[in-house]
């Protein structure tokens, strides 16, 4: 029995081979790779309605088919470079189909290409044209006897072709936006789109990876998802969308409806932990100059770029739900919102934004026709701040340009609500700066204000060591404005049992200086001034209460309290009146007593004389 088993398998084993060698021999005769090639390069060319060329094609009965230097030209108008350049392009089949004149390709492979996008000034890219329908041929052509069009090679395959799976390995792209005038590189680029023998029925399964250098790093990237595709209802589902930057990742789906005429996008995106940066640098960077940060103007002009190309007639809606958000140095907590887009203006509703500790909430709209974005807020109100972290962020991320900005790091505790409205425009701290107006109110609570400059200065003219220490109270409130890159308080106040405070002024974060005319008001407890010298005693109104206003001058970095002394040459000129009075009524007390002694002592003389008289004329 064992005998006749191995007879068998010797039998079958020997006629396999039989059938490879055959098989070796013979396909080159029946699939001539001449009419291969050529099929390939007229395909091609009809397809991509570019000059394409293909140096060598080979077959390897193990292998499959192999079209070696591929050529694909650029559009005209744009650089000299090729479209697409590449080593091969692999065919794995299927092998006993072969024998039935059809051929089952497993996987086409594009190996180690060279890709070349590039975007014109009018916002148009060199594969646009690739994405209009072609003009059907002229019925007047002149058309051999098979029907075609005289010239035209024969597009008809000498065979029956079914694809199965694309994929791209090893490819280098290169992108280059002429408007915003950026290089960029994306390297190790692998792809693989797989499933359209079953596309009807179901998904096609995509797959890429690739690392993009910036700033000397290299910052890998990943996306995987499905595509399911409705040509007669013009829908494209993508499902189970993983996006991955740097270890960073986001899962998305979305709908895309009406694409022929106004494209319809719905969508949802949610994350556990993404920080923004590695993407913008990507975006951002360029491969000629990378650097540590964008140059400015960089990522205005790429953002300008990336709003030129959104066509009018796009609208989308988009829910998002995202944790541990990092854009720059802020932090967020959660961020739940909806999306929309109609007429290239997007609006936000912020639905619920956990933000250092506390909430969110209002609206947003930015208009993607304006340079730079143009944006309002309204309703803008944070709840329940961390104080410390929040200005912190603030400070790193919007005024690293001021000199000795590390100065600011660390000065506010407390927790932090806030109210505010807002217009602006631009993307990069400095045209954010330049173009922001906005007006609020806000309470610190529980607060902490670490030696600051300005106190610490007051404290040096009066002589009070308290002022130079950190100062904590209960709640500081103020409302704000903000417009030409100047801060403006009103009505600041801090009203404690022992320690008041109020400021009404500005300051101007371009030239680093106070605007003329604020005015700060000190009141100090008893017990906080008792040590002062005797000459401040004009300062004190009569519960003993210190109280003293300065004019903020000079640098914002070593300002100069200048004292407002109305109120003391008001008390001063009070106890000088005071004096005048008392040494009037002095003086005429003294004047009085005066005059009645003098009239006495005439009285008693003129009676003197009168008795003299008299005695002369009476003879006394």
């Amino acid at each position: 029995m064992l005998r006749q088993v191995v007879k068998w398998f010797g039998i079958v084993a020997g006629a396999l081979i039989a059938l490879l060698v055959i098989g070796l021999v013979a396909l080159p005769f029946v699939f001539p790779l001449d009419k291969i090639k050529d099929f390939a390069v007229a395909k091609l060319s009809e397809t991509l309605r570019r000059e394409v060329r293909i140096e060598k094609a080979s077959f390897n009965i193990f292998s499959g088919f192999k079209l070696q230097g591929i050529y694909v030209g650029n559009r005209a108008g744009y650089a000299q470079q090729p479209f697409i350049s590449a080593d091969a392009i692999e065919l794995k089949y299927a092998f006993w189909p072969l024998f039935s004149r059809q051929i089952i390709i497993k996987e086409i492979s594009l190996v180690k290409p060279q890709i070349l996008i590039e975007k014109d000034y009018r916002g148009e890219f060199n594969f646009s044209d690739m994405m209009t329908s072609q003009p059907a041929a002229k019925a007047s052509a002149p058309a051999n006897h098979q029907g075609k069009l005289k010239g035209q090679p024969t597009t008809k395959p000498p065979f029956d072709l079914f694809v199965s799976a694309f994929s791209i390995k090893n490819a280098k792209l290169t992108y280059n936006d002429r408007a915003a005038g950026t290089v960029n590189e994306i390297r190790d680029f692998n792809l693989k789109v797989g499933g359209f023998e079953l596309a009807l029925v179901r998904p096609i399964a995509l797959s890429a990876s690739a690392n993009a250098t910036y700033g000397g790093q290299t910052i890998p990237l990943s996306l995987s998802g499905q595509i399911s595709v409705n040509l007669v209802n013009e829908i494209v589902k993508v499902s189970g969308v993983n996006l991955t930057i740097a270890g960073e990742s986001l899962t998305a789906a979305a709908t895309v409806g009406r694409w022929s005429k106004a494209p319809q996008l719905s969508a949802t995106v949610s994350s556990k932990k993404f920080n923004v940066d590695p993407l913008l640098a990507i975006f951002a960077g360029g491969a000629k100059a990378p650097s540590a940060k964008p140059k400015p103007g960089e990522l205005t002009k790429t953002i300008n770029g990336l709003t030129a190309s959104i066509p009018r007639n796009i609208s989308a809606t988009i829910d998002l739900d995202v944790a541990s958000l990092t854009f720059q140095k802020f932090k967020v907590d959660k961020l739940a919102a909806g999306l929309s887009l109609a007429n290239k203006v997007a609006a936000v509703k912020l639905k619920e934004i956990k933000i250092y500790d506390g909430l969110l909430s209002g609206t947003l709209k930015a208009d993607l026709n304006v340079s730079g974005l143009a944006y309002e807020v309204r309703d803008l109100r944070l709840a329940g701040f961390n104080a410390h972290h929040f200005s912190n962020a603030v400070v790193e991320t919007f005024l690293t340009s001021l000199p000795d900005s590390k100065d600011l790091v660390d000065k506010v505790d407390g927790t932090l609500d806030v109210s505010t409205s807002l217009t602006g425009r631009g993307v990069e701290p400095e045209p954010i700066m330049s173009n922001l107006n906005l007006n609020g109110s806000l309470t610190l609570k529980n607060g902490e204000l670490k030696k600051l400059k300005t106190l610490a200065e007051v404290g040096k003219v009066i002589k009070s060591s308290s002022l130079q220490e950190d100062l904590k109270f209960g709640a500081l409130y103020t409302a704000f404005n903000f417009a030409n890159r100047v801060v403006t308080a009103k009505a600041l106040k801090i009203d404690e049992s022992d320690f008041k405070l109020y400021f009404n002024g500005g300051a101007d974060l371009k030239s680093l200086r106070w605007v003329p005319g604020n005015k700060m008001t000190l009141k100090l407890a008893p017990h906080l001034t008792k040590d002062l010298p005797r000459e401040y005693s004009i300062f004190k109104d009569p519960k003993g209460w210190f109280e003293i206003a300065f004019e903020l001058t000079g640098s914002l970095k070593m300002p100069i309290p200048r004292p407002i002394l109305d109120k003391p040459l008001e008390v001063v000129t009070e106890k000088v009146k005071a004096k005048i009075e008392a040494k009037k009524v002095e003086v005429e007390t003294a004047v009085k007593t005066e005059v009645a002694t003098k009239a006495a002592e005439a009285k008693i003389e003129l009676e003197n004389k009168a008795k003299d008289a008299i005695k002369d004329l009476l003879k006394f």
